[in-house]
């Protein structure tokens, strides 16, 4: 939960009612995400409201009303039930935000999302993974304009890489199912499927096929290589996550990313033109996208709900290349030995970065004093030092 005097702004100014869900064509509107970060990391309002001015300044934000005249033109009634016709059709935002508000506004958040996100769980990697984000945002603020934006968002982006929960052969989770193994067995059967989808080499083909083709760039972007497995290759995925064990909590995954994103960081990253290192954009999207999900889960099928992310989290991995990680996490206490939260926090939260270095520094630190954590203190604290000092790779 954020402080009101946040809470009541990301309802009304900061909310869709004031800048639309996206601007330029695909691109998503972050400032919602970026505002709950930097509460998390224990910023005063003041530095709040100084994100936002910048935020707003520096990024083409396109005006609510205007997206709404738009829509309003089209003449059509509003949606009295769910409308699986506009499932992944990007059209009619606000008439989905308004069906969602009207749900909410009777039912609570809770019910609401229990009734609904299980049909929109396999589209999860909609938006490059931000419709997922932005719900799990919004309902981890409480706010209920944030929440239902995150619904609406995921029934308009939707992108399915898992096949819907009617066609899933996986029964509701047992929990001792789901106690049958350690962390560290979870995180091998993973890294093993990783291996395999490298060497078998189908889906990092398929990309590397589908940008030849192209006569621009356009099939390099990430959310255009997901759009591709999407289309082509759900069930090489499902192949490839069929045998990964079910595991008490997503909040396993969002350590697994963690560790990924700081290996892949300290092992390989390095950006092309300048030589300097840098971040994987798209894994930070994983881990955030992984909480996100986490902050819900209480309220959706788990079996169902691990296996629409682990497929995003694999093709995530695949637009990455499918870096090679070693088999155990590299030590990382040597370079945090001598850093705390006390010092790490404010050089994080007062440098005017980019609010995804935000988001992925809130996770490592909730993660970090987490009764559950899996990863080590200064694996956290690796993450987020690499996102206050490194720039990413887009």
């Amino acid at each position: 939960m954020v402080r009101q005097s946040l809470a009541r702004k990301l309802g009304s100014i900061w909310s869709t009612q004031h800048w639309n869900f996206e601007y330029k064509g695909v691109l998503t509107n972050h400032l919602a995400h970026g505002v709950v970060a930097l509460e998390h990391l224990g910023a005063p309002d003041a530095r709040i409201e100084d994100f936002v001015a910048k935020y707003e300044a520096s990024t083409p934000l396109r005006d609510a009303s205007e997206a709404r005249q738009e829509e309003d033109a089209l003449g059509l009634p509003p949606l009295e039930e769910f409308d699986s016709d506009l499932v992944g059709a990007r059209k009619r935002f606000f008439a989905l935000r308004d069906f969602y508000q009207r749900e909410v506004d009777r039912k609570g958040r809770d019910v609401v999302i229990r009734a609904y996100l299980n049909r929109l769980l396999p589209g999860i990697c909609g938006a490059l993974l931000h419709n997922m984000i932005h719900l799990g945002y919004g309902y981890r603020a409480q706010v209920d304009q944030t929440t239902v934006e995150g619904l609406a968002y995921m029934h308009h982006s939707y992108l399915p890489l898992a096949r819907p929960q009617s066609q899933h052969n996986a029964n509701s989770a047992k929990a001792d199912d789901m106690h049958a193994v350690s962390y560290q067995e979870f995180e091998a059967a993973f890294l093993r499927a990783c291996d395999r989808m490298r060497s078998e080499d189908t889906i990092p083909q398929l990309l590397k096929q589908r940008a030849h083709e192209a006569d621009d760039f356009s099939n390099s972007r990430p959310q255009n290589q997901l759009r591709i497995i999407s289309l082509y290759a759900i069930d090489d995925l499902h192949e490839l996550s069929k045998d990964l064990p079910l595991v008490p909590s997503i909040a396993w995954y969002v350590d697994l990313l963690c560790r990924v994103f700081v290996d892949t960081t300290r092992e390989q990253a390095q950006d092309k033109k300048s030589g300097k290192a840098v971040y994987s954009f798209i894994l930070l999207h994983g881990v955030t996208c992984s909480w996100a999900l986490h902050q819900v889960e209480h309220l959706v099928d788990p079996a169902f709900a691990q296996q629409c992310l682990a497929n995003t989290l694999l093709a995530v991995m695949a637009v990455c290349g499918v870096p090679q990680l070693p088999s155990s996490s590299c030590p990382h206490e040597a370079e945090a030995r001598n850093k705390s939260w006390e010092n790490l926090l404010p050089a994080l939260r007062e440098k005017d970065l980019d609010e995804h270095a935000y988001k992925l520094g809130a996770v490592a630190y909730e993660r970090a004093l987490s009764c559950d954590a899996n990863c080590s203190p200064a694996l956290y604290k690796q993450a987020t030092q690499i996102v206050t000092n490194l720039r990413s790779s887009l």
